[in-house]
């Protein structure tokens, strides 16, 4: 029995509610791999923030690329990665993003980077 997914399950499983884990290169390290909120709708593109001055953020400016994986934690076991390049430019605060997490916008101050990419699936989005 294949437990692979065709194309339009990633697309719909990474659309999903599930914590993301952000991999990113970083030189004379290992990489950086940590927990992320993330934001994707099938056929998009993935965003995640981190705060403007993070490692997480530097690491991502520097390297131009990202990891993402997201996986069901409850059996059947299931996961989705993708890489691709990365756009650091666009910057917003976390209230839109938080309301997919916690049901309502968190009301946030604080200016964080968004992180756009992979791109489209057939566009630089490997799975």
């Amino acid at each position: 029995m294949s437990f692979a997914m065709s194309a339009a399950e990633r697309e719909q499983f990474l659309a999903g509610l599930h914590v993301g884990i952000l991999g990113v290169a970083e030189d004379m390290r290992g990489p950086v791999t940590v927990p992320v909120w993330y934001d994707y709708q099938p056929g998009g593109q993935v965003s995640v923030i981190t705060g403007r001055d993070s490692r997480k953020a530097r690491a991502l400016r520097a390297a131009g690329r990202m990891t993402l994986c997201a996986q069901d934690e409850a059996p059947p076991y299931r996961y989705v990665s993708v890489e691709g390049p990365v756009d650091t430019s666009v910057h917003w605060t976390s209230s839109g993003m938080s309301g997919r997490w916690h049901g309502a916008p968190w009301v946030s101050k604080q200016e964080i980077d968004t992180c756009r990419g992979p791109l489209k699936s057939g566009e630089g989005m490997s799975w």
